[in-house]
């Protein structure tokens, strides 16, 4: 899931409270970021997957960041602990992930969300014990590559995460090369044939776990 950043640290970026309004540039910088426009093959559809993207990882989160310079979102982090309740994980916000589901099954790579999936429940199953949070969504606006933007999201996050098992789901066509650098380590991964907009590629689904010292 993300478009990562390098360890220059900007003085000028505030880490606060992840404003829903802005969930519309938070799925741009995903789209970007995660490389997801190989999915689609014309503008309705890229309307439709942005809104889904974004509105299927605030259903699975209950820990949301931003961070903002001038009031500006320019990165984000959605995350979720275990036990704890999901507040968008209502009809608002779900009527959407219905809407391209349907969408998708009419599609001729219909199957390709439920091979990923299948293979992100698989990596999960194969724990040795279910952590206690997940970062569930993390992207920052590509125009901000190499500011720390990255480094100071993912900071707060295991601030709130100390002493806690931490897990995340990614793959190849992110820059997971971040997440080793910061001490998670690759606990499991799955090569995955997907349908896209321009034929069939292979991705290497993996998944990372860390403990946070606290």
């Amino acid at each position: 899931m993300e478009n990562m950043d390098g360890d220059v640290m900007t003085k000028d970026i505030v880490i606060r409270e992840f404003d829903t309004a802005d969930r519309a540039a938070a799925a741009r910088f995903a789209m970007e970021g995660m490389h997801l426009d190989r999915y689609v093959e014309n503008a309705f559809e890229r309307w439709i997957y942005e809104k889904y993207v974004i509105r299927e990882a605030l259903a699975r989160s209950n820990y949301l960041i931003g961070a903002y310079r001038d009031d500006k979102l320019v990165g984000f982090l959605f995350g979720c602990f275990k036990g704890q309740p999901l507040p968008y994980r209502d009809s608002r916000f779900i009527f959407l992930q219905r809407l391209f589901k349907l969408l998708e099954r009419l599609s001729p790579s219909s199957s390709r969300g439920d091979v990923y999936d299948a293979a992100n429940r698989a990596m999960k199953a194969s724990l040795r014990s279910e952590p206690d949070v997940e970062l569930v969504f993390f992207a920052i606006d590509p125009a901000c590559k190499g500011k720390g933007v990255g480094t100071k999201l993912l900071a707060a996050f295991e601030r709130a995460c100390a002493g806690m098992d931490m897990f995340l789901r990614t793959d190849d066509a992110c820059t997971y090369q971040f997440y080793e650098h910061r001490g998670f380590m690759r606990a499991v991964e799955r090569d995955v044939v997907m349908e896209g907009a321009k034929g069939a590629f292979t991705l290497k689904c993996m998944m990372y776990v860390k403990h946070v010292d606290a």
